[in-house]
Formats: structure tokens, sequence, C-alpha cells
């Protein structure tokens, strides 16, 4: 759970939650083999773009 209080915030639009997504789909693409990202309990198989 995010402390979205801390950010006078109660919850997350679906684009930013989006736009988060697709930022971490990233980092593996950046990174190479040795990054293993998981979204909701779901390994990303991405190792490069």
């Amino acid at each position: 759970s995010l402390p979205l209080s801390k950010h006078s915030m109660t919850d997350l639009e679906s684009d930013t939650v989006s736009l988060v997504c697709e930022r971490v789909i990233h980092i593996p693409g950046c990174l190479g083999k040795g990054c293993e990202v998981e979204i909701n309990d779901e390994h990303l198989p991405i190792e490069s773009f």
C-alpha cells in the first residue's frame, strides 16, 4: 500500500498507474539480463529491446 495521504491523495488515477507500469516494463529492457521485474506477482520476461 502506498502512503498516498502524505501527498494529499486518496487514490491513483488509471493514467498514472499505466505510466508507472510502462516505466517498469522499460527497466529490464534498459538494464539487460541481470534485472528481473514483476508486476502484480507476474514475472516480466523482458531481457532487452
